[in-house]
């Protein structure tokens, strides 16, 4: 999710939250550890970080439950999805998964989009399309992707 994330934000505004990331990822494990959170809080609040948000943090963000904050989850977590969701950036990512314009985007036009990076189970995603592909047709329109956008970002 991650990765399709990244296809909405401006190139500045992508590198802003991976440097963020990089810098709070001390040991450079490609997660964020409670105790990474921590070190970062006291570096912006000081001895007056609240423990309490860093907890509500990791168990909003932590999809997976794994205990610490994949780089996939920090984006989800740390994007602004006001700037993201705009009609002009659905039109445009629309536009980027619909290869062959036909005005649809099928599951093999996403999955080719999206499995350069190997990054989302193929199954997981023929489930997702299945629910707003409501003439069951292998394709959404754009205003159905729109709606998938809006769910899987907000």
């Amino acid at each position: 999710m991650g990765f399709m994330i990244q296809h909405f934000m401006t190139q500045k505004e992508s590198q802003d939250l991976e440097n963020a990331f990089l810098m709070l990822d001390k040991d450079g494990s490609g997660t964020l550890s409670k105790e990474e959170l921590i070190e970062g809080y006291k570096k912006i609040y000081g001895i007056n970080y609240n423990e309490q948000e860093i907890d509500a943090l990791i168990n909003m963000a932590d999809e997976n439950d794994d205990g610490v904050i994949s780089y996939s989850e920090w984006l989800m977590t740390a994007m602004n999805r006001n700037k993201i969701l705009t009609n002009d950036k659905l039109e445009a990512a629309f536009s980027g998964f619909d290869a062959d314009h036909s005005n649809t985007v099928s599951l093999s036009e996403i999955s080719n989009f999206l499995f350069n990076d190997k990054v989302m189970d193929e199954e997981a995603l023929k489930e997702i399309l299945a629910r707003y592909d409501s003439n069951q047709n292998g394709e959404i329109t754009l205003n159905q992707f729109k709606e998938l956008m809006y769910e899987l970002l907000s």
